[in-house]
């Protein structure tokens, strides 16, 4: 986990998944490969977050994604209804 992709100013543990998600999209998809995500989780190491993200390239190959998540982490947007 030491080179974990570290994200910053997410208001929310979604905003920090939509985050993640769009990362992987720009590093994958603009080499022309599509992505499936395959598993997904969240770790702990420490006083540090992370979330590990799984996934299957078109070309076959497997790969593991390591978000630090630690400014996010526990923070829930509760929407009014």
């Amino acid at each position: 986990m030491t080179h974990a992709v570290i994200i910053t100013g997410a208001q929310s543990h979604y905003e920090s998944v939509m985050a993640e998600y769009e990362y992987i999209k720009e590093k994958y998809a603009g080499k022309g490969l599509k992505f499936t995500i395959v598993e997904q989780g969240v770790l702990k190491n420490q006083k540090r977050h992370y979330d590990a993200v799984k996934i299957k390239l078109s070309d076959g190959a497997v790969k593991t994604i390591f978000f630090d998540i630690t400014e996010s982490y526990d923070k829930f947007v509760i929407y009014p209804q």
